[in-house]
């Protein structure tokens, strides 16, 4: 079985058609394969929330009912001794107990990525700042993760 994390951008590209799960078996050669979501999957989703006033809600909704069809509901998360650790949950049900997403203006104004028009935003510097501290990496590491520490075979 082989167990992969996949990109954000991964995940709404197959929500807007232009990729599939069958192509992510087709590269890795087999359809046995563990698919897994974290709180960042969820952070990535919330800024849906501002991008139509009428349809954010169900935009969120569907993002993470697609989530949770990919993944199996297959979260990893992190326990009391910051192992981390793969638990079952549904997405929405995590979603709700995240409370600290940022707000609309946080979005528009600490954001960073291709400017305001950009159907992307990005992770916001601070954040960006902290998990470099946390996990102790320079930032063109995070771009240039061997494969081997991506996808568990």
């Amino acid at each position: 079985m082989v167990k992969a994390y996949l990109d954000n951008n991964i995940i709404a590209r197959i929500e807007d058609g232009t990729f599939t799960v069958e192509h992510i078996y087709k590269m890795l050669g087999t359809d046995k394969v563990e698919f897994y979501y974290s709180d960042d999957h969820l952070r990535e989703a919330h800024p849906l929330l501002y991008t139509d006033k009428l349809l954010g809600q169900k935009r969120i909704s569907d993002r993470l009912k697609l989530i949770s069809e990919i993944t199996g509901n297959r979260l990893l998360a992190f326990d009391a001794e910051k192992n981390v650790v793969a638990i079952n949950m549904f997405p929405l049900f995590r979603y709700w107990g995240i409370k600290d997403f940022a707000t609309e203006e946080q979005i528009k104004n600490g954001f960073e990525d291709n400017g305001p028009n950009s159907p992307y935003m990005g992770m916001p510097f601070g954040m960006r700042e902290l998990y470099r501290q946390i996990f102790d990496f320079k930032p063109t590491e995070l771009n240039n993760v061997p494969i081997d520490q991506i996808i568990d075979a």
